[in-house]
């Protein structure tokens, strides 16, 4: 996703090159890297990825605090995902917290049968906190 190049050794000049980013999240991101905020935060999932990437803690954390104040039976599942990869455990235990309360909401909006597929460990943890078996 990041290329730093380096045109020469000691140069002034350095260019770093985004690519598989959308324009919008670059926005936000640079919006966010000169002013130390951002208006609106629709989609956080693919920020949290640069900001992670890019190593910029404040965004991070900004993003997984939007992520959790958002949370929804629609969006649960993308959340507890995202939050696994990043190994944010607070954002993942309100997750698999909505997950276990909301249990049923859930097999009916998602599709329980890919998010197995693609996640199984997941799945599995899942299980274990809603006590199912």
């Amino acid at each position: 996703m990041i290329e730093k190049k380096i045109i020469k050794k000691g140069a002034v000049n350095h260019e770093v090159e985004i690519t598989d980013v959308n324009y919008g999240t670059l926005v936000l991101f640079l919006e966010f890297l000169y002013t130390g905020y951002f208006d609106d935060i629709c989609m956080p999932h693919d920020l949290v990825d640069l900001a992670v990437e890019l190593d910029v803690p404040s965004l991070r954390d900004r993003c997984f605090q939007e992520l959790e104040r958002s949370m929804e039976v629609c969006n649960v599942l993308e959340i507890l995902v995202l939050a696994d990869k990043h190994q944010n455990y607070n954002l993942k235990a309100s997750a698999l917290k909505m997950i276990t309360d909301h249990l049923a909401e859930i097999k009916k909006e998602q599709d329980i049968d890919e998010f197995e597929k693609k996640y199984p460990q997941l799945l599995k943890e899942i299980i274990v906190s809603s006590k199912i078996i």
